[in-house]
């Protein structure tokens, strides 16, 4: 096990590196540490619509796969794309932008 989790971390990190450089990087919901700590990121947890509604488009949103399919929170999820997807230990992580020009009406 350790070693399949020494692999998606590295996976995770080399990939998501480039895409967050600069960037204000948010979490959606509940805050994995290893999503935190293989971004080198302290990353502030969004938990309601409205958090997510205020993201800016150069700004980026981890999150587990399951956490983002499931939640029912109301918010038009088209104004979104996924820009990274990494297998982590039995579930996948996103990096989410906002659509540049999908700004809430």
């Amino acid at each position: 096990i350790a070693a399949n989790r020494d692999e998606w971390i590295r996976a995770w990190t080399e990939a998501v590196q480039p895409l967050i450089q600069g960037r204000r990087v948010y979490f959606w919901q509940t805050i994995r540490s290893g999503a935190m700590v293989y971004t080198g990121h302290r990353m502030p947890e969004l938990r309601t619509a409205r958090d997510l509604e205020a993201l800016g488009p150069e700004d980026r949103l981890v999150t587990m796969r399951r956490e983002w399919d499931m939640d029912d929170w109301g918010l038009d999820r088209q104004r979104f794309e996924v820009m990274l997807r990494v297998p982590v230990g039995g579930g996948e992580a996103l990096l989410i932008r906002r659509k540049p020009g999908k700004e809430a009406q």
